[in-house]
């Protein structure tokens, strides 16, 4: 399936370019609709306006080139989906090719431009585009149901909620009803006490009788012997009525025991709800704890988690700005590379003409021996530069230490000269090659010096036959393997006791925020460990540091 009524932006720095594009955009797709920008910031604008199907980038352009437009147009939402296809005059190395792929793009292409591949590349990307987009269309209607369910849910939880509130009222409600069957109860109690105190009063009556009968039948038998008779027929009378009487106080007694097994009764009852009372409150007091001590674990656990994801977070930050700032040199590099190399073989060259048209001993022909020594040394300089400030993500390889050393001192030594600083360097001829990523070494070589520097400068503002710095390599044996160890030692103020421990820790810095991020020694430790080094120093405060970069032959 071929794809005709297509929008192609063409982004590139040359209108020679732009039009032979075009041309063959439109050969290859008759009804398609070309936009052409010979800038990133045009290129970028339009594509943020017409949102096309397919762009063609070149690579190689002034202030802005094909990568950072590819990068800046990934990093844009509504610009990401949109196929890059990168255009070239030269085959991309790995490492441009990497780079390339992490930056956004999806196709390169060779020029001269194959027009059946230009066609087949381009169809293919805007099916892709085309599928991506009835993608996100598609996620944006889950997104609006899983939102419409969402707030569904929502709706019945507070329904739930709503009658969970109304359970809860109508337990406050039986809780009042069983409030007042207690409150009865305790008025029964106080009804049960009057009436055995009503017994009491009868009792004490009935006692009080007893003994005003026996006093009236003794005065009858002393008045009257003839009522003997009717004297024994009273002590029958009395013998029943203290029979009844005794029959009252057992009945008042079983009604006393009765209202006392009552009060216990009420008593066991009151306890037992309170107690009952009481369990229910600790159990929800219980599981209350319970549930917040397990929400405060929750929320320890989730601090602790931020904490470390933030210090990592911070420490990934700054190393990928540190990287960031090496891209930049790289690309400074290249830049001063591509444009100073040219016109320096320019000037080597016509030293060599002036050279060889001159007598070999006259004093022209010793200034054009200058002019070619100096424009041969500013070529090696930026030949160093762009080595040591380039990223490389390489498998580690056999170089010579002597070479790592001398181009890292190359971009150093003049700064070093113009502190008043003494170097002094001691690198045998005979030690063996060493496996390794040249450039992470020359970057720890560098912190490490760039450290002695600021020591000295800081204790010696001017010149000081003591302002030196030693640079010095020795092989030795360890574990039955080769290894080399490179010293840098100054005689600076030296490491404080207090931080020794942390000098390798990442952020830490002894110097003023605006000199230091902390990061070197951090960096370099890590480099070191990766090559199964090992980085350490010896010092003295006061008087003097020596870092000691050891590093086995065979990165073994």
């Amino acid at each position: 399936m071929e794809y005709n009524n297509i929008t192609i932006l063409v982004i590139a720095d040359n209108q020679g370019n732009l039009i032979a594009l075009e041309a063959l955009i439109r050969k290859a797709f008759p009804e398609s609709i070309v936009f052409t920008a010979l800038n990133g910031k045009k290129g970028l604008a339009i594509a943020a306006q017409e949102e096309p199907d397919v762009i063609l980038l070149d690579i190689v352009m002034p202030k802005m080139n094909g990568f950072k437009i590819c990068a800046k147009l990934k990093a844009d939402k509504l610009l990401r989906e949109i196929p890059v296809v990168f255009v070239t005059e030269i085959k991309l190395s790995k490492e441009e090719q990497i780079h390339a792929q992490e930056c956004g793009a999806e196709v390169f292409l060779l020029k001269p431009i194959d027009t059946y591949e230009l066609t087949t590349q381009i169809n293919a990307l805007v099916k892709i585009n085309f599928a991506n987009k009835q993608k996100h269309n598609e996620n944006e209607r889950l997104t609006v149901l899983v939102e419409k369910k969402t707030k569904q849910l929502f709706i019945e939880n507070e329904e739930k909620d709503k009658r969970a509130a109304e359970l809860v009222i109508a337990n406050k409600e039986l809780a009042y009803q069983n409030e007042e069957k207690d409150k009865r109860a305790a008025e029964l109690v106080i009804a049960n006490k009057e009436l055995a105190y009503q017994n009491e009063e009868k009792d004490k009556r009935a006692a009080e009788l007893v003994i005003a009968n026996k006093e009236l039948a003794y005065q009858n038998k002393e008045k009257d012997k003839r009522a003997a008779e009717l004297v024994i027929a009273n002590e029958e009378k009395d013998k029943r009525a203290a029979e009844l009487v005794i029959a009252n106080r057992e009945k008042d007694k079983r009604a006393a025991e009765l209202v006392l097994a009552n009060k216990e009764k009420d008593k066991r009852a009151a306890e037992l709800v309170f107690a009952i009372k009481e369990l229910a409150y600790q159990a929800e007091l219980v599981i209350a704890n319970k549930e917040l001590a397990y929400q405060n674990k929750e929320k320890d656990k989730q601090a602790a988690e931020l904490v470390i994801a933030n210090k990592e977070k911070s420490i990934m930050v700054a190393y990928l700005n540190q990287q960031q700032r090496l891209d930049s040199i790289g690309t400074l590099a290249g830049g001063v590379a591509h444009e100073i190399n040219n016109p320096i073989n320019g000037i080597m060259n016509y030293g060599q003409l002036i050279l060889d048209s001159l007598d070999a001993d006259s004093e022209n022909a010793e200034y054009a021996k200058e002019i070619i020594f100096e424009t041969n040394r500013i070529a090696v300089i930026v030949k160093n530069l762009l080595q040591f400030s380039r990223n490389e993500k390489e498998e580690h390889n056999y170089a010579n230490v002597k070479n790592i050393i001398e181009q890292t001192l190359s971009l150093i030594k003049t700064v070093i000269k113009h502190d008043q600083i003494d170097l002094q360097i001691d690198v045998p001829e005979d030690l063996p090659q060493l496996k390794c990523i040249s450039q992470q070494i020359q970057q720890v070589i560098m912190n490490l010096m760039t450290n002695s520097r600021d020591a000295l400068n800081e204790k010696y503002e001017g010149y000081h036959e003591d302002k030196i710095i030693k640079l010095y390599c020795k092989q030795f044996n360890k574990e039955n393997h080769k290894w080399i160890r490179i010293t840098v030692e100054d005689h600076g103020n030296g490491i404080p006791e207090a931080i020794k421990e942390k000098v390798f820790e990442p952020f830490f810095s002894s110097k003023s925020r605006d000199a230091g991020t902390g990061l070197g020694l951090s960096i370099s430790h890590g480099i070191i460990k990766d090559h199964h080094g090992e980085l350490s120093f010896e010092t003295k405060e006061g008087f003097y540091t020596k870092f000691y970069l050891d590093l086995p032959v065979d990165n073994e």
